[in-house]
């Protein structure tokens, strides 16, 4: 092998079983996070819907707007069984993400900005009874865009930063559900 040639390793899919099937993601974000970026499980949710559909096969996404929507007019949404929530949008799985954390901003900066997301994810099949535990289930994604800059960027405007944020994390969380190539040297 010649110095420099990437040597790559198949990694298995950790949850395949949404392949051909219909799913809802569902952002929660708490109080704080919603009153400082309103638009973020909005957005989040569709880039994440977005990158499950382009590489997971046959598979369909419930309108993120539909959802959100939804959100808004049933104040305790977040109370219910989440397969139960799916199946009222008539979807197979539930790709639940808890928000611990979104920001596009540095901590005490007002225009230095780096996006942060720290979440937990968890799979609900729809299709099983009530309060069935969830199939998958990662308690730490996190992810930081720039991610290898020693601070954030001086912008205008913060809306690059949560794109690429949010694509970096839909990236990291949906290829998760499909094998794919990584790096042997990770």
């Amino acid at each position: 092998m010649a110095l420099g040639d990437e040597q790559t390793e198949k990694a298995e899919a950790e949850f395949s079983a949404m392949a051909h099937s219909t799913v809802a993601v569902i952002v929660y974000a708490d109080a704080g996070v919603q009153y400082e970026y309103p638009q973020a499980t909005l957005s989040l949710s569709s880039v994440v819907a977005a990158v499950l559909r382009k590489n997971i096969e046959g598979a369909q996404t419930i309108d993120p707007i539909r959802i959100r929507r939804y959100q808004h007019e049933n104040f305790d949404w977040n109370s219910m069984d989440k397969a139960s929530l799916g199946e009222l949008f008539g979807a197979d799985y539930v790709l639940f993400i808890a928000l611990r954390q979104y920001t596009t901003k540095e901590p005490g900066s007002l225009n230095i900005y780096r996006g942060r997301i720290n979440a937990e994810a968890s799979i609900f099949n729809v299709h099983r009874p009530d309060g069935t535990p969830a199939e998958w289930t990662e308690t730490y994604l996190e992810v930081t865009f720039p991610p290898d800059a020693a601070t954030g960027v001086v912008a205008a405007n913060d809306e690059p930063i949560r794109y690429y944020t949010e694509k970096a994390f839909a990236n990291l969380l949906i290829r998760r559900f499909y094998e794919h190539e990584v790096s042997k040297y990770q």
